[in-house]
């Protein structure tokens, strides 16, 4: 849908969000709303922890292993209609969708606390979630078409 390729970081994948306020978004599956929450819960758990863990076996090998491959393809391919089982829902509307992963990103960025380990792919240093985040994000906005 948008050519998201350049975008590598959060602080790129943030300037890329605000260029899209106001504008309206077209998706396929999920709404806007659907996936900026998914996103953002997805981005506070790793600072408050994810409501399950696979097995302590799976994230240090399986899990790993999965993780690795998408950061060296710079890519990753997953359900985009997997919700995140057990996550809190955050409130949030159409409107304000944006501003409530824009809020999410920004709270990781200045983060100084110990990340907890992801669901999956276990233990990541602050750069690798950095990276994960991003990679998570252009998977999912790929369904998104914004239009003026």
């Amino acid at each position: 849908m948008q050519d998201m390729t350049s975008i590598q970081n959060l602080a790129q994948f943030k300037q890329f969000l605000m260029a899209q306020q106001g504008k309206t978004a077209q998706t396929l599956h999920w709404t806007l709303a659907q996936i900026c929450e998914h996103c953002a819960q997805t981005i506070l758990c790793s600072m408050q922890g994810y409501p399950t863990l696979k097995p302590l076996w799976f994230r240090h090998s399986i899990g790993a292993l999965i993780l690795k491959i998408f950061l060296f393809r710079g890519k990753m391919s997953h359900n985009l209609q997997a919700p995140l089982v057990g996550a809190k829902p955050i409130e949030i509307n159409a409107q304000s969708a944006i501003d409530v992963l824009l809020q999410s990103i920004a709270q990781f960025q200045s983060y100084q606390g110990m990340l907890q380990p992801h669901f999956i792919f276990g233990q990541m240093s602050h750069a690798d979630y950095d990276r994960y985040f991003t990679l998570h994000l252009k998977d999912h906005f790929s369904e998104v078409q914004f239009c003026n």
